[in-house]
């Protein structure tokens, strides 16, 4: 049984929303990481947290999205991996002060999303994977995911690294439409995922940002008809901040609450958002929520 279900006492469990189309808004230029900000402008970090956990969010996400030295490395910050990452669970810690059913995930990007990779690449990815580890798990984390992987041979690399820190260990695919509309027998369907990170010894598996909202549903039977552990669905709202409320944007976050809800009925345990998602979706979000019953944890 996945020691994530000995974490929560009822399900669905909501998660927390976007970082880095949040922090554009204050400033963060657009397609550049937000993990520098956790030591640049670490207040407003610590405060989209707390806004997260404000909103009603259970699971809270570090601001480490890209905090390997290989990605730091291509803004000349490869030295700052450590710190980056530690600092990060120091502000979430902050953001979720008072609040200990709160739980804190360390989040871990892809690095590479093509391959397969030869040895010394190999050996690279590893040694970049476990420096992220090291630091989050050192800087007391509660859970390990692995978000927003592309193919499934470098998010067993992860997830190996991962799973070595002792820690609950997730693993989340950012699914596109090939795989999406996939046969359950291809390599790159949800199901064969879900069945080969399943013999890798993860404590969840699931999706997030991909093709958006419209295929939570639907992805969430894929993956519950292939594993019996818990189900992590974090889709898209928009590839860019979301703007001034007016009719199209509400009747976004209509279809975007709504798709979350099937996918709790369809298998989802964790929901959330991704790109474009705000604290105030997933105040509405976690509205919704309580008015249905809760599932038992089991």
């Amino acid at each position: 049984m996945s020691r994530l279900r000995s974490m929560f006492g009822a399900w669905p469990v909501l998660t927390d929303g976007a970082w880095a189309t949040e922090l554009q808004k204050q400033g963060l230029p657009a397609y550049t990481p937000s993990d520098p900000w956790n030591l640049s402008n670490p207040e407003a970090v610590e405060a989209l947290g707390r806004s997260y956990v404000e909103a009603g969010s259970r699971v809270l996400l570090t601001n480490t999205f890209r905090s390997n030295p290989v990605s730091l490395g291509e803004f000349g910050l490869e030295r700052e991996c450590g710190r980056l990452n530690r600092r990060a669970v120091e502000l979430a810690h902050r953001a979720t002060a008072g609040s200990p059913e709160v739980l804190i995930f360390g989040s871990i990007g892809p690095i590479r999303f093509v391959g397969p990779f030869d040895r010394a690449e190999r050996r690279n990815l590893r040694t970049a994977f476990a420096a992220q580890v090291e630091a989050l798990e050192s800087a007391g984390v509660d859970a390990l995911l692995c978000e927003t992987f592309g193919q499934v041979e470098e998010a067993e690399l992860a997830v190996e690294l991962a799973l070595e820190s002792g820690l609950p260990t997730l693993i989340s695919f950012s699914f596109g439409p090939a795989a999406v509309g996939a046969p359950p027998s291809a390599p790159i369907s949800p199901e064969q995922c879900a069945r080969r990170m399943a013999a890798a010894g993860v404590d969840a598996i699931g999706a997030n940002c991909g093709t958006g909202s419209a295929d939570a549903a639907g992805l969430s039977a894929r993956l519950r008809s292939a594993t019996t552990l818990p189900i992590w669905i974090k889709p898209n709202l928009a590839m860019r901040p979301v703007g001034p409320i007016d009719h199209a944007s509400v009747l976004a976050t209509v279809d975007f609450i709504d798709n979350l809800i099937a996918a709790t009925q369809r298998g989802a345990d964790f929901v959330g958002g991704c790109c474009g998602s705000t604290p105030l979706h997933i105040q509405a979000l976690a509205l919704r929520l309580a008015d249905r019953p809760p599932r038992p944890g089991t």
